[in-house]
């Protein structure tokens, strides 16, 4: 039941200041050195492994996180779990000489994975502190262990810069093929529409020709009508001069706005 309350706290915090992370992070190294400078917790090593080894998949659990899915959320106590579990494991399997100190290197991935540069920076070094107190004798052996972490540690720092910047470039290229796709739209919105306007212009065009021809058919036939019928009768003469000035200011107008709707056009 505790491990399950301690489970519920550490999957409370999350996304902390890089400060309080680094913090954290020192907290866990400094513990898991007490615990196993302490003989009475020292036997309890594998105990405590296996209880941080819970909790922490516990916590992916809830948070229904997929099984490959190991690392660390970003800023979070689960860090702290885990640099806290392994410090103790490698530790207590002989340190620097234990067959398990590999695993110091899958801990500084998942560090720089999972936490801010400097973050990384602070605590990885602290490993090698850790390791160092632990096994103080000097020799070629272990300083060449222990030189392997900072080295390590730029190695993976370096992987996750590249790593971070062909995601960038990535998202940069998806965004803009994302632009060059809209504009290709609305280019060719722009392209059909221009396409629309000039079939009305020119089915206008057409029309204004007709109504202009037919116009000038009835402008013709009221003179000739004029000259041979109404010539004598002057209310039907006045008329017909009426209607052909009409007709004549029509033609006029539709002239007009034929010129107006080419102007338009180009």
């Amino acid at each position: 039941m505790r491990l399950w309350y301690f489970s519920l706290i550490i999957y409370s915090i999350e996304d902390m200041h890089p400060r309080r992370h680094t913090a954290l992070l020192l907290l866990a190294i400094v513990l898991a050195f007490l615990w196993l400078k302490t003989p009475i917790l020292s036997s309890y090593s594998l105990q405590a492994v296996a209880g941080c080894t819970f909790i922490y998949f516990v916590i992916k659990r809830k948070k229904r996180s997929k099984i490959h899915h190991i690392l660390p959320d970003h800023g979070s106590a689960e860090m702290a779990l885990v640099t806290f579990g392994l410090m103790i494991l490698i530790g207590s399997s002989g340190t620097i000489a234990s067959p398990l100190f590999p695993l110091t290197y899958i801990h500084l991935f998942f560090l720089v994975m999972s936490s801010d540069r400097a973050t990384s920076v602070v605590v990885g070094p602290a490993t090698a502190l850790f390791h160092f107190g632990l096994e103080p004798a000097i020799s070629g052996s272990n300083i060449g262990h222990l030189l392997a972490i900072p080295i390590m540690l730029m190695i993976f720092l370096f992987a996750r810069q590249q790593h971070e910047e062909l995601i960038k470039n990535q998202s940069t290229m998806h965004t803009e093929e994302q632009l060059i796709a809209k504009y290709s739209e609305n280019a060719i919105a722009l392209e059909e529409a221009l396409q629309n306007k000039n079939k009305l212009i020119q089915r206008n065009n057409l029309i204004t020709e007709s109504m202009h021809n037919l116009l000038s058919i009835v402008r013709l036939q009221l003179k000739s009508w004029d000259k041979h019928y109404f010539a004598c009768e002057p209310t039907a003469h006045t008329e017909v001069l009426k209607l052909e000035k009409q007709v004549a200011e029509q033609l006029k107008q539709l002239q007009e706005n034929q010129l107006v709707v080419s102007q338009d056009a180009s």
